[in-house]
């Protein structure tokens, strides 16, 4: 699960004498060619708190009250490196139940989840550095509480019951009655009342959400706003899924490069796309189609199409391996061979992308055969 890029560390070598030598090695990890929907947020934004006094408050209803099963992540930008700070939390210092994440009890060397199971149940892991953009993610499925950094499982922890449920405020930047503010900057905040799995986590992190996924419960992008610029007439940061879980902003200075709307994480994606799709008339002879695709990524190098079991016995014939330059910002792809006399009818399959990398990926493709009609008179 872990992301696309370079990652390095030390091999360490041991002998039976005890002896031991260190040496720097790599991993690089190439990513898949794949087509997205849309392509990059133009203008990312987050939400910077000053770690002094700044938060926000989310009403108490029904939806918040989650009990056995739960996500919660972010893209986080700590700055401030002392002492406890949460982002979202669900307990307060009246009613210390709930939970919270992400949040750090010693100024970012680790990033913690806790969730009240007949008492504070916890679990936590290293964070990599300050003044950093990470993505962290905590789960529980009433199994095992689950962390992720950057998309990677890295702690794990058995865990039964159901999470405790309370009447306070949704608190983010600070647990309410504590002086515990967070310092720095987040985007992409989302609660769910499902459990997701890192596949699912993967797939979304690097990306804008509609608000409408199932299992949602709160979402605040923060695409509100003038980066940098004049937000004082911003009171509220809404929630995209559309329950009303808004959030009230309280003490953000809303102007400028702090305790504000700032410049967001680049690039975020927008979407995936759920498949492609072209049509053509009926024709008697063999023909070839075209396929408008979106932006790609990875720079794919050629792709093959792969039909399902229905469209070869109707004649459609899978394409081996074929070159092609794709453009990034999108373009036609040529050349998609249609046997002769196809009857009408939607025909489905895969498209398969390659690169330079040996890397591939495959994504939905269908092709609707339009049939000619006849009219008689």
């Amino acid at each position: 699960g872990a992301p696309a890029g370079t990652y390095y560390g030390n091999l360490i070598v041991a002998n039976s004498n005890g002896c031991t030598s260190s040496s720097p090695i790599s991993v690089t990890i190439n990513g898949s060619p794949s087509f997205s929907a849309i392509g990059s947020v133009t203008n990312p934004r987050a939400m910077n708190f000053d770690g002094s006094n700044d938060y926000m408050g989310v009403t108490q209803n029904s939806t918040l009250n989650i009990t056995n099963a739960i996500t919660m992540e972010a893209w986080v930008y700590p700055t401030k490196n002392s002492g406890i700070q949460n982002v979202m939390s669900k307990s307060s210092q009246s009613q210390n139940t709930g939970y919270i994440f992400p949040r750090t009890d010693n100024g970012w060397n680790s990033f913690v989840v806790y969730l009240h199971i007949g008492g504070w149940k916890t679990l936590s892991f290293s964070y990599p550095s300050l003044n950093t953009w990470h993505h962290i993610a905590a789960t529980y499925d009433g199994a095992n509480i689950k962390l992720y950094l950057d998309g990677s499982l890295v702690a794990t922890k058995p865990q039964t019951g159901a999470i405790t449920t309370n009447t306070n405020i949704l608190g983010l930047g600070n647990q309410p009655g504590y002086n515990e503010y967070f310092g720095g900057t987040v985007d992409e905040l989302r609660l769910w009342n499902v459990a997701r799995t890192v596949q699912e986590i993967n797939a979304t992190k690097g990306m804008e959400l509609t608000g409408a996924e199932t299992g949602l419960i709160a979402y605040y992008n923060f695409n509100q706003g003038v980066p940098n610029g004049n937000n004082t007439a911003i009171t509220v940061m809404p929630d995209v899924t559309g329950r009303g879980n808004d959030a009230t902003l309280y003490n953000f200075a809303k102007n400028g490069t702090s305790s504000n709307i700032v410049t967001g994480p680049s690039p975020l994606g927008v979407g995936q796309s759920s498949g492609l799709a072209t049509s053509v008339c009926y024709n008697a002879n063999a023909q070839t189609v075209s396929l408008t695709y979106p932006l790609t990524t990875y720079n794919p190098t050629s792709y093959s199409i792969d039909w399902n079991a229905a469209a070869n016995t109707a004649g459609l014939s899978d394409q081996a391996i074929t070159s092609f330059s794709f453009v990034a910002g999108g373009g036609i792809l040529t050349g998609i061979n249609v046997a002769a006399g196809l009857a009408g009818g939607t025909y489905t399959g895969s498209i398969i992308l390659y690169n330079a990398n040996g890397c591939s990926s495959g994504q939905p493709i269908s092709l609707t055969i339009n049939a000619a009609s006849i009219t008689s008179t």
